[in-house]
């Protein structure tokens, strides 16, 4: 039986998706039962004639046909790019090949871990300036500027390192975000605690004034917020004397006063927060304007909204997902993602890519993939999926949205056309490593060399 035939069923399940649960349970046993043939496919899929990842994104952009792909990612059909270096590459000789960070504003951090030493780079890899970090990573840019905390005063400094602003009694700094807001511990001259000046957390943007005046909190012992990205107008705040979240609009105001344990950031028009109901913990979906939209059921921790969908977890830790009237529409898998830009992975018997109107369009290898549970979390630091844009990646392999893998060894995410690479001897087809950055065709655009003597 050829795919197509196979996967019919599949596709007839999901049109159930429709009905109630329950109603179409026994549709999915017989999805289960398909799925097994499904295997003898993949396991012939081998003898198939190999194709490159350029044919098959082609392929995955036109599968109205319904049938289910095959991804290559883990099979001998994987044909990935491997970086590689060419007549345009500039290289740098280095007495020890560093570590390079992503690209952030255009600007990325180049540590050279053997001499504790380290510089920011651009994307022609001219250094801008040196700069040293003693714990943590590096500050990103943001908006041609970027925050670090010195002994007592914090510092703004631009592109070619030069002191924007000084902010003195600063205790911490959080990175800018996004809209360039950070979020600092400043203190106020003149006025005293216990002999220590009093302490207040403020934010700040890139010139280093102060803003949001309605958002400042007295200093505690807890740890200080990173000031949230600000989506579908609003952006999650923290009160640290209540110990609970809100939210504010672009200029500060608070919209949604801070009476939850803790939450999300806006996704499609909705916030999954987590509040208090008779003395237990649940989560659920608030709109913009602080409303329940869907009620807080969720013992565990859901996932948000995106492509109109969202990932639930029961009690038994199956993965259902739900629309926005908090309708189950699919059957339980052992784990699912969020969705992003119309696809999640989601993992039963098999690990499928999944689009938003709850079709499989791609099947992984069985035998390759065998993630624990905990490395589905979208974008844990340990992730061994994660998503940024919309770019996937598997254990640092760029992938198409079908599952093809596109470019290898990629060491972190791109920020438009360029990531960092590192390639170990044992990969590389010349026995040397290669430490330098990428664009997307694979190709170093700067490579350091470490010198020969």
């Amino acid at each position: 039986m050829n795919v197509s035939k196979i996967l019919a069923v599949s596709i007839f399940t999901y049109c159930m998706a429709m009905l109630p649960y329950k109603a179409h349970a026994q549709f999915f046993k017989k999805l289960e039962k398909a799925l097994e043939k499904v295997d003898k496919v993949l396991e012939s899929s081998s003898s198939e004639t190999s194709q490159s990842s350029q044919s098959t994104e082609k392929k995955s952009s036109s599968n109205s046909s319904g049938e289910i792909h095959i991804a290559t990612y883990g099979t001998e059909k994987a044909m990935p790019i491997k970086p590689h270096r060419t007549s345009k590459t500039k290289l740098i000789t280095v007495n020890s090949l560093p570590y390079i960070g992503e690209f952030s504003d255009g600007i990325a951090y180049v540590h050279a871990v053997k001499e504790q030493s380290g510089y920011y780079i651009d994307t022609l890899g001219n250094k801008l300036f040196e700069y040293n970090y003693s714990y943590g990573t590096a500050p990103k840019f943001c908006k041609g500027a970027m925050i670090y905390k010195g002994r007592t005063d914090a510092f703004i400094v631009n592109r070619k390192g030069e002191t924007i602003s000084r902010i003195p009694n600063v205790l911490s700094v959080t990175d800018f975000s996004k809209d360039g807001i950070a979020a600092i511990t400043i203190g106020v001259p003149g006025k005293q605690v216990r002999g220590m000046l009093d302490h207040y957390n403020i934010f700040i943007n890139t010139e280093g004034k102060q803003v949001f005046k309605d958002l400042v909190f007295p200093h505690t012992m807890e740890n200080l917020k990173p000031a949230r990205p600000l989506n579908n107008g609003l952006s999650a705040f923290y009160n640290y004397q209540l110990k609970k979240w809100g939210y504010r609009d672009a200029n500060g105001k608070i919209v949604i006063p801070a009476q939850f344990g803790e939450v999300k950031d806006f996704s499609d028009e909705l916030a999954c927060v987590k509040t208090n109901v008779d003395g237990t913990f649940k989560w659920g979906y608030i709109n913009t304007s602080g409303e329940f939209i869907i009620q807080p059921v969720y013992t565990i921790e859901p996932g948000s909204f995106k492509n109109g969908l969202a990932p639930v977890i029961n009690k038994e830790r199956k993965t259902f997902y739900i629309n926005k009237s908090g309708k189950i529409v699919t059957k339980g898998f052992d784990i699912g993602t969020e969705f992003h830009n119309g696809y999640a992975i989601v993992r039963d018997q098999y690990m499928y890519i999944m689009s938003s109107d709850i079709k499989y369009v791609a099947v992984f290898n069985k035998n390759y993939f065998n993630f624990p549970l905990k490395n589905f979390v979208d974008n844990d630091e340990h992730a061994d999926i994660k998503w940024n844009d919309k770019d996937i990646y598997i254990k640092g392999a760029l992938v198409t949205s079908n599952g093809d893998v596109l470019i290898s060894h990629v060491s972190g995410f791109f920020e438009g056309n360029y990531a960092p690479c590192y390639m170990s001897s044992y990969d590389a087809p010349d026995d040397k490593t290669h430490s330098g950055f990428i664009n997307r065709k694979g190709e170093y655009i700067v490579e350091f060399v470490e010198s020969e003597f």
